[in-house]
């Protein structure tokens, strides 16, 4: 697989192309999975692994803008000069968080197992060095408390003093990392959104990797969003998105010309001919006719300027042959990008070809078929697993929180939060107040 999504003969494969492979994998997964051409909402894929937290935006094409931040699972966690920090530094797979019995730094994930998020029952027993054991909650216990001390002997006044606060709790202390951690995997969500001229709040989350299901539900109050998309395989979307992904092939060519109405024709005949030589090298892949969708662009920027945007072609029905109105799809992202715009333009000419299919009824179709035919109700009560304690912002402590098991809940069965909702290879927080429906293949989160 390429950094673009599409898959590559292994004789054209090359690195430089795909380095980010993976997170584009999952893209691809969600992209399948999860947008409606009918509903057009855009969605923002929120990848949460181990080290760093990849995202990226897709509003019906998926021309891949992944943006990276360093905070993970295994992100350390450290007070320094009076802040909380969540990051860079990564403890790793080996040693890990210090719950991983190997002697590790205090990380995200020691943080989700002290507030209750992560539940050392279902874990597998796979840590310490005879790889053998369960996760280490004392361990995680014991490294806190110094940080807590830390903290409260540097926030701590004189007795008597006007100005002196109330000591920190532990579970305030290791919900604070959180909150820092949070905050950080926002922050490249706000430069794919706000940033662009895009209302963050007019999104859907779609959530995947190893510790996105711990997070979701409360980046998506911070930004505004109210839906959350989980996907039942969201841990290993990746590899699920890699076995859906469809073959792709690019091609490009260089352009100095101006876009003007005496150019135009030129331009369309060069995509043409792009476009012929796309469809031919994938029909010597085996991939002709209806299997083939072609999509248009040009690189176009203001004359002066050294800021070129990719743009898609518009219909235009008034261009008659040559209906692809370009100028106006460009003033329109040159408008959500930068807030004004120029007069004067000079356009690069770039041509991409990728081949898709259709999966079926998306997940917000779904859900409407759902609601229609009055098929969601709430989860039974015998489906209740166990009850955990669980840290919950603003209300604290849940002691009698119910924890599900995914696969024992059924299609339009309904978990209303707080609780939680672990499968084999993820643990999701349902927050107080939302509610999550399960689906044929997603997790839908609703925030009040």
């Amino acid at each position: 697989m390429g950094s673009d999504g599409g898959l590559v003969d292994a004789d054209r494969f090359s690195g430089l192309k795909s380095i980010l492979s993976g997170p584009a994998a999952g893209v691809v997964g969600y992209a399948l999975t999860s947008w409606d051409e009918k509903q057009k909402t855009p969605v923002i894929w929120l990848d949460t692994g181990g080290t760093s937290t990849d995202v990226s935006r897709v509003s019906g094409r998926y021309e891949l803008d992944i943006n990276t931040v360093a905070a993970g699972g295994g992100s350390c966690l450290s007070f320094r000069n009076g802040l909380f920090l969540a990051g860079p530094e990564s403890a790793g797979a080996d040693p890990g968080p210090t719950c991983y019995r190997k002697n590790g730094p205090l990380a995200v994930t020691d943080a989700n197992l002290l507030l209750g998020r992560l539940l050392p029952d279902y874990f597998p027993k796979i840590f310490g060095p005879s790889e053998k054991e369960p996760l280490d909650i004392d361990a995680s216990r014991a490294a806190f408390e110094k940080v807590v001390k830390e903290v409260n002997d540097s926030y701590g006044s004189a007795e008597g003093d006007a100005n002196a606060k109330k000591e920190w709790s532990f579970d305030e202390v290791v919900y604070g990392f959180v909150k820092v951690a949070n905050e950080t995997m926002c922050r490249p969500i706000r430069a794919l959104t706000e940033a662009r001229g895009y209302a963050t709040g007019q999104h859907v989350l779609a959530s995947f990797g190893g510790a996105g299901g711990q997070h979701a539900c409360e980046i998506a109050k911070l930004l505004g969003i109210r839906t959350i998309l989980i996907h039942r395989y969201s841990s290993v979307l990746s590899a699920y998105g890699l076995a859906l992904a469809d073959r792709a092939h690019e091609i490009q060519a260089p352009s100095s010309t101006f876009y003007t109405a005496n150019n135009k024709p030129e331009l369309i005949s060069r995509l043409d001919k792009l476009e012929a030589e796309v469809r031919e090298e994938l029909r010597k892949q085996g991939f002709e006719g209806t299997r083939v969708s072609v999509e248009r662009m040009l690189n176009m920027r203001f004359e002066g300027t050294d800021t070129a945007l990719m743009v898609f072609s518009e219909s235009d029905e008034k261009a008659g042959e040559e209906g692809e109105d370009f100028l106006k799809a460009f003033r329109r992202t040159y408008k959500n990008e930068f807030g004004f715009l120029l007069e004067g333009k000079t356009i690069v000419v770039r041509g991409i070809g990728k081949t898709f299919d259709t999966l079926g009824e998306t997940v917000f179709s779904e859900m409407d078929r759902l609601r229609e035919s009055d098929a969601i109700k709430p989860a039974a009560k015998e489906k209740m697993d166990s009850r955990h304690s669980v840290y919950f912002d603003q209300i604290g402590r849940v002691d009698d929180t119910p924890v599900y098991l995914l696969d024992k809940l059924e299609v339009g069965e309904q978990v209303h939060g707080p609780a939680i909702v672990i499968d084999d290879t993820q643990t999701i927080v349902v927050v107080p107040g939302a509610k999550a429906v399960l689906g044929r293949k997603h997790l839908v989160i609703e925030l009040d």
